[in-house]
């Protein structure tokens, strides 16, 4: 976790922080060796996953995923079929949407431990995820609705309230919902005994291109089947809605922090 400066974040936000005296702090998941914040909960379903058995009778984990999560389930069993070469899964197989960015599709192609099927969109690529794992056997981890995903998170919001223990608002990204609910959980568990003046205030980004949440993020989305969504809603003070551009750039300011050091990070 760094602190931002401010003089070099883009506008309005620059010139809010400053008249605000708001001091900023952001957590840089995304330096490991696969520079991808989705090994969290990827290890940590599989590693649940394992607990229950969930992998027998099969080589191959299912899920519908923008990517990044599809890029760290394959890292993790890559792991562990080096550590245990006899390991069952041997494949991830990867239900995207045919609009993914072509930059995400080729990265996604070249990853040998991939396979790739395409859905109309992310609610369809749900549902086929969900078919392909009943009629072939395959593990299915839905991270959508997985409650280990965030509690693979836990301890990311655990040592945020060690390292700003006066923290007023957090402000955190949605996809599944799994970053946003584990943390946003842990921190309140940690903060439950602070005085209401000294709230936190939760607030959820949903990067869309039209102003509107869409796919996997509406209730259709998240309940298909009847099953329950993360909590992120019910923990969330507000939802904001952002375009692909507005994140990319508030994205590059805070990439500007990250410290070369990697004890640091």
């Amino acid at each position: 976790m760094v602190e931002v400066d401010r003089q070099v974040l883009p506008r309005p936000w620059d010139e809010f922080c400053l008249e605000n005296r708001i001091r900023l702090h952001a957590v840089i998941g995304y330096e490991n060796e696969v520079k991808n914040i989705k090994v969290w909960p990827a290890g940590g379903i599989i590693a649940r996953g394992i607990e229950r058995g969930e992998y027998l009778s099969t080589d191959t984990i299912v899920e519908s995923t923008s990517g990044n999560f599809g890029e760290g389930l394959a890292w993790v069993v890559e792991r562990l079929l080096v550590l245990a070469p006899d390991f069952p899964i041997k494949r991830v197989l990867a239900v995207v949407p045919r609009s993914l960015q072509p930059g995400k599709i080729a990265r996604l192609r070249a990853n040998k431990r991939i396979e790739l099927e395409f859905a109309d969109n992310a609610v369809h690529a749900m549902k086929w995820a969900e078919d392909l794992a009943r009629r072939h056997g395959y593990w299915y981890t839905q991270q959508y609705w997985n409650p280990d995903n965030p509690d693979s998170y836990m301890d990311i919001g655990t040592e945020i309230a060690r390292q700003l223990p006066e923290l007023g608002i957090l402000v955190c990204g949605v996809g599944s919902g799994g970053t946003f609910s584990g943390t946003v959980l842990s921190l309140k568990e940690a903060f439950k005994n602070r005085a209401r003046p000294h709230r936190l205030h939760c607030v959820a980004v949903a990067v869309e291109p039209y102003g509107s949440v869409g796919g996997v993020r509406t209730e259709i989305g998240l309940h298909l089947g009847g099953k329950p969504g993360l909590p992120w809603r019910m923990l969330a003070d507000d939802v904001n809605y952002v375009g692909l551009h507005e994140s990319l750039t508030f994205s590059a300011a805070l990439w500007q922090h990250a410290p070369d050091d990697p004890g640091k990070k």
